[in-house]
């Protein structure tokens, strides 16, 4: 990215983050005395809240008029105000690689995995680009940790299997494919998957 490009994203994301913190802040001070300090959290968050759905819903206007660089810059500051807004990293992430700048790709999904609280998800954010970027050896352990969360969705186990048959490890995808089948009964793709497995497993 040009650097005079940097210079003024990184602008736009300093003027949007105090348009939209400075209010906030101004809120909580004037009401600090007025409140209890729980009601006075309660209102602020509120308020930061809304903020965060306006600019996120702004970043729909943009998208359909191609202006992908105002939305990687509202979803920054999206993603200060609410580190847990896994999405935000998701959208932004896929942005920039198709933009052709993968290093900061990689840098916003890894922020991701950095600030939220739930790495399962971030993991699982940073694995499943990678694994649409084809590059299946890089997703494996962003895939593997995404897996020891209960709340992992058949997706992840999927996409670990077929990253796993990409770069040569036959057996590995069967058991991964084994555990689809067990785990995600309901899912139509196991099936079909582990049997495909099997047989390449068994050089047919």
């Amino acid at each position: 990215m040009p650097a005079l490009h940097k210079t003024r994203l990184s602008a736009l994301v300093t003027v949007l983050t105090l348009a939209v913190l400075a209010p906030v802040a101004a809120v909580a001070r004037a009401q600090t005395a007025a409140a209890p300090p729980a009601a006075t959290l309660l209102q602020v968050d509120g308020i930061t809240n809304r903020t965060i759905d306006k600019l996120w819903d702004r970043t729909d206007y943009y998208w359909h008029d191609g202006d992908y660089n105002r939305i990687v810059g509202l979803i920054r500051v999206v993603i200060e105000a609410d580190p847990e807004f896994y999405e935000a990293y998701s959208v932004g992430a896929w942005l920039l690689w198709s933009m052709g700048d993968k290093p900061a790709s990689n840098r916003l999904l890894d922020l991701g995995v950095q600030k939220g609280k739930n790495k399962w998800m971030a993991q699982y954010n940073f694995g499943e680009l990678l694994f649409v970027r084809r590059e299946f050896k890089d997703a494996i352990p962003h895939l593997n940790f995404a897996i020891q969360h209960a709340n992992a969705p058949a997706q992840a186990w999927k996409m670990l299997a077929h990253s796993y048959e990409k770069t040569g490890d036959v057996k590995k995808s069967a058991e991964l494919w084994r555990t689809v089948v067990k785990r995600f009964p309901n899912d139509q793709a196991g099936p079909s998957n582990l049997a495909r497995v099997e047989k390449k497993l068994q050089g047919g």
